[in-house]
């Protein structure tokens, strides 16, 4: 599913399961958001695709992925470019799930707060978070490959958080 500058754009009970080659490419969600946009997706499922939801220039205020999950992705499973994302129970609601995907998430050139979650199962990073600004508190990643790599960011703080049972790095900081 692509969206592009959606007005409004509510989508409740929509499912994007099995897009693409998932060895090679294919989302299932696709978004590009503005200021004008607002996205709102309750009950979703974005499953076992090659990559799970690619949200473009998404505010905290202007979306939400209520009660939706991200599961099994091969690669992404949440990708956010330019974004100033809120993942927390506030903005993701309490049956949400972001599991089992290569990258739980992924954050590029934006603000990204991760705060009161628990990321689990991913096969490469459960958060990669590249070249923006970092706030996580609260959380925890959990048995995944490797748990928070971050990258050249502007700003990083970590308060009260876990990195446990990883099979390789719990945390990585590279020149923040």
């Amino acid at each position: 599913m692509d969206l592009q500058y959606p007005v409004d754009a509510q989508l409740s009970g929509v499912d994007c399961i099995n897009n693409g080659d998932a060895d090679t490419s294919g989302w299932g969600l696709y978004v590009y958001g503005s200021e004008d946009s607002r996205a709102v997706f309750s009950n979703c499922r974005i499953n076992d695709n090659h990559d799970g939801a690619y949200l473009n220039q998404v505010t905290a205020e202007n979306l939400t992925l209520h009660n939706t999950t991200i599961e099994d992705n091969h690669f992404h499973g949440l990708h956010l470019e330019r974004s100033d994302a809120e993942l927390s129970p506030q903005t993701m609601g309490s049956r949400w799930k972001l599991a089992g995907n290569g990258y739980g998430v992924t954050a590029y050139r934006g603000k990204t707060l991760i705060d009161g979650i628990t990321l689990s199962g991913s096969r490469l990073w459960a958060a990669y978070l590249l070249y923006g600004e970092v706030t996580i508190r609260n959380s925890s990643f959990i048995d995944n490959a490797n748990g928070v790599w971050l990258h050249h960011n502007k700003s990083a703080t970590i308060t009260n958080s876990h990195f446990d049972d990883n099979t390789s790095y719990g945390l990585a900081v590279a020149a923040n």
